[in-house]
């Protein structure tokens, strides 16, 4: 039975996720929060879509044993295919793409740029939602096949990944020079904001994890499971390296007293 004791999950494709944690974390001090990143596997972006549901599927089976409440889908390609889920598991699901797509209909923004995975540009998720809302927005989307992996890697001053960063953003900005605002639509990528707003310093980089933890709060509280008291605990499993999560955990600013163990799914 689901009560306010249960933890938020959280699951990714890798690292990426952790900034949906840090959010979280701030949002909700006193909340226990069981993330899961599939890092062996990363990225899932450049699979077909049967990979990625077998390996989400396999995310959402250690969630279901860790007796959740609720689950921050904190991965883009996974979000944009969600109906897949949403009626095998009996905690609610919560993708990352409406919160993120919200954020730009509420601002008023009519020029908005989407960096994303192949797979999330290819579904179109982002554009097709925008474009429901606001028919007149202008949305202009490319995506990277190895941003992510290079961030996986751990390097995060690498000079590939500072060109890939680069040649996607101007990309972007030369078919649509008035986009002053973009949607950074992998969680890994906001992992080096930083790079991203050191070659682009005027354009707004939207992180849609700040706005995913926005609406898990909304949905506890709306669902009476807001854990009001009590401290928080932050639980991190990975199929992939260890010292990856240590090394993303302390540049984006997570509490260093997680737990953070390596498992097989």
């Amino acid at each position: 039975m689901t009560d306010s004791n249960n933890s938020i999950g959280v699951l990714d494709t890798g690292v990426g996720g952790l900034t949906v944690v840090k959010e979280l974390r701030k949002l909700l001090p006193y909340e226990n929060i069981i993330y899961i990143g599939d890092s062996i596997n990363c990225p899932y972006g450049n699979k077909n879509k049967n990979e990625i549901k077998n390996l989400t599927l396999n995310m959402f089976d250690f969630l279901q044993n860790q007796n959740i409440k609720v689950a921050a889908v904190a991965c883009n390609t996974i979000s944009s295919a969600l109906e897949e889920f949403n009626d095998i598991y009996d905690f609610k699901i919560k993708g990352i793409v409406i919160p993120a797509a919200n954020y730009v209909i509420n601002n008023n923004i009519k020029n908005i740029g989407v960096f994303a995975t192949s797979f999330t540009v290819n579904t179109g998720c982002y554009h097709d939602y925008l474009k429901s809302i606001s028919p007149n927005i202008n949305v202009i989307s490319k995506s990277s096949a190895c941003l992510a992996a290079l961030i996986e890697q751990g390097d995060f001053s690498s000079q590939a990944m500072k060109e890939e960063i680069k040649s996607k953003i101007e990309e972007i900005t030369s078919i649509s020079p008035d986009i002053k605002d973009i949607i950074l639509a992998c969680t890994h990528y906001p992992i080096v904001l930083d790079v991203f707003k050191a070659c682009f310093p005027n354009i707004n980089f939207i992180n849609p994890a700040f706005e995913q933890a926005i609406t898990i709060k909304k949905f506890l509280q709306e669902n009476n499971l807001l854990k009001n008291s009590g401290q928080g605990t932050t639980s991190i499993y990975t199929t992939g390296n260890t010292e990856l999560i240590k090394n993303v955990s302390n540049k984006i600013g997570i509490q260093n007293d997680s737990k953070i163990k390596k498992i097989q799914l």
